[in-house]
């Protein structure tokens, strides 16, 4: 946990030092709270979705179906759907 709180507040530093201070509060309150947990999940289902997603096309250069998918190999929101299914 600290090591990540250092994290996004060295990330936040180079806006000013206010901001970080507002971080660094911020993400101790989370945690006093005890929701870090679920915050750190669903940062990194977040982040990990925007892996999914299909890649840009370009003007110069035509992409076949497989291209288009980007690199992953379901197409994007199928894991949301299984989400809710599940539940």
């Amino acid at each position: 946990m600290w090591p990540m709180i250092a994290f996004f507040v060295a990330i936040v530093w180079r806006v000013g030092w206010r901001f970080a201070l507002f971080t660094a509060a911020s993400l101790l309150l989370i945690y006093g709270t005890g929701f870090w947990d679920q915050t750190v999940i669903t940062l990194g289902l977040t982040l990990s979705s925007n892996n999914c997603q299909p890649r840009a096309r370009h003007p110069d250069r035509h992409l076949g179906d497989e291209e288009q998918m980007g690199h992953c190999d379901r197409p994007p929101g199928s894991s949301m759907r299984r989400m809710r299914q599940v539940s």
